[in-house]
């Protein structure tokens, strides 16, 4: 959010405020302040200090000048672009085998908790069906 310079009419009070824009501004003594017009801050790239010829990626690591451009470091580097939903599928399949496996181990301590054997749990809670035919 950015920062405003407010100045109250009543009083004489100047205060700076980060705020959202719409948000109005109130002073410490209660009374409505009026927003001051101020210099915006200066950055290198605003007063042109320096040459700006892209943005940085934080995702690729490095700063890129169009689309080609991120598209050939992303071949270069063996990345592609995600599908929509994607995340989401990969989320909700690791979801899955956590429950499995908290279920499988419910299931492993109460075996355990019956037989009292630890080896006796693991038959019962992994059952081998295939060697018995």
């Amino acid at each position: 959010m950015p920062l405003y310079e407010y100045h109250c009419d009543v009083k004489g009070h100047r205060i700076e405020v980060i705020r959202r824009y719409e948000e109005r501004g109130l002073c410490p003594c209660g009374c409505g302040a009026r927003r001051i017009i101020s210099a915006p801050a200066k950055t290198a790239l605003r007063w042109g200090d320096t040459e700006w010829s892209g943005r940085y990626d934080r995702g690729l690591g490095t700063t890129i000048r169009d689309r080609r451009h991120r598209e050939a470091l992303m071949r270069q580097r063996g990345l592609r672009q995600l599908e929509d939903g994607e995340i989401d599928a990969q989320i909700s399949s690791r979801q899955k085998e956590v429950d499995d496996h908290e279920d499988t181990m419910k299931s492993y301590n109460k075996h355990l908790g019956e037989t009292g054997d630890a080896g006796l749990a693991l038959a019962r809670t992994f059952p081998c069906t295939e060697a018995l035919s």
